[in-house]
């Protein structure tokens, strides 16, 4: 009964010392990510290699100029193409185990993107500086798309608002009955004259006046409103606007329209505060930057994206001013009542 034990016992130790000094060839996959057969896996990652790259001169070259494929650059902002580049990078060197020369290629490639697509979104969001004392002649300004109620009842956000003490605020996406009556306004900023509500927009100044001037349309992708202010003896103009989120539609029509509008007034002090569901590195604002001035690029400080909260990674929310007006400070604030950050700032109006 032992014999066959025996000759199995042999057999093995034949074959270590028949094995013994040979080279070990490289494990290989049985089995591929997700249970993916090895052949279909590296189709596979091939494809979303390419997807990823394709994404990267596209958001490099084009941005939104081409309407039919603008959603690419507006749903790729540099840290959403990193995490698949990083995904990428693990799925080579985990399936793959020792690489060949190509896929090793590709992998360091994938690596460095990676990379620079973290770096980039860390250098464009991050901004660290001295903020400036305040000034009896700096205003202060915050803008909010407080998100349609949805997030928090009126009150909280109203209470919130109370707190920034703010010389103007200037709200988007402001809807439900309750707000719809100046009444309420007047209940919950006894110190601020606020304009009627129209378009879900509404401006309120403390201790001065607004009035507007003009409303309107843009192109069919969202809406503006012009308030004239007076505010301690200066007078100065507020151009707000909602544009619509719709990813599969370039914003260049809406933007050129609003720029328009703000041309029309460029002998006047003016801020153009909004929620444009735009980067600011779109190819729309181009010719904005040679006669406006970004208050984030001016005198940011701290972490710019807005939306979505709790983990923005977006700047679609906007703060310019022409000639007329100096920023003095910036910054994005945090909050539980939207899905936006509030986004503030103290500037003069020079003349």
């Amino acid at each position: 009964m032992t014999e066959p034990k025996n000759d199995v016992i042999g057999a093995e130790k034949n074959e270590r010392v028949i094995g013994a000094g040979l080279p070990t060839p490289p494990k290989q996959p049985t089995e591929g990510l997700l249970f993916v057969c090895p052949p279909v896996q590296t189709r596979l990652y091939w494809i979303c290699n390419s997807a990823l790259w394709l994404c990267l001169l596209h958001n490099l070259i084009l941005r939104d100029s081409f309407s039919p494929v603008a959603f690419v650059y507006y749903a790729t902002p540099p840290i959403v193409l990193a995490i698949p580049a990083i995904f990428l990078a693990w799925w080579e060197r985990r399936w793959h185990g020792t690489l060949t020369n190509r896929a090793s290629a590709v992998h360091r490639a994938t690596t460095a993107l990676a990379i620079l697509c973290l770096l980039d979104w860390g250098w464009s969001s991050f901004r660290s500086g001295s903020i400036p004392p305040h000034s009896p002649s700096d205003m202060k300004l915050t803008f909010w798309n407080t998100g349609r109620g949805e997030f928090a009842n009126w009150d909280a956000i109203t209470a919130e608002l109370q707190k920034t003490n703010e010389d103007v605020i200037a709200l988007a996406e402001v809807t439900g009955r309750e707000v719809q009556s100046q009444a309420f306004w007047k209940e919950h900023f006894p110190e601020y004259t606020a304009a009627s509500l129209r378009e879900n927009l509404i401006v309120l100044v403390k201790d001065g006046d607004v009035e507007e001037l003009d409303h309107g349309d843009l192109a069919g992708g969202g809406c503006y409103r012009l308030f004239a202010i007076n505010l301690r003896g200066e007078r100065f103009q507020i151009l707000l606007a909602d544009l619509a989120s719709n990813p599969f539609r370039s914003r260049q029509s809406p933007l050129n329209r609003l720029f328009e509008v703000l041309q029309k007034n460029q002998n006047i002090p003016t801020l153009v505060v909004g929620d444009f569901n735009t980067p600011p590195t779109s190819i729309c604002f181009d010719k904005w930057k040679s006669h406006l001035t970004r208050a984030w690029d001016a005198a940011g400080t701290g972490y710019e994206p807005t939306w979505p909260q709790p983990l923005p990674i977006l700047a679609i929310d906007h703060l310019w001013g022409n000639q007329h007006i100096t920023f003095r400070h910036c910054r994005a604030e945090w909050s539980r009542c939207s899905d936006h950050r509030r986004l503030g700032a103290d500037f003069r109006v020079c003349h």
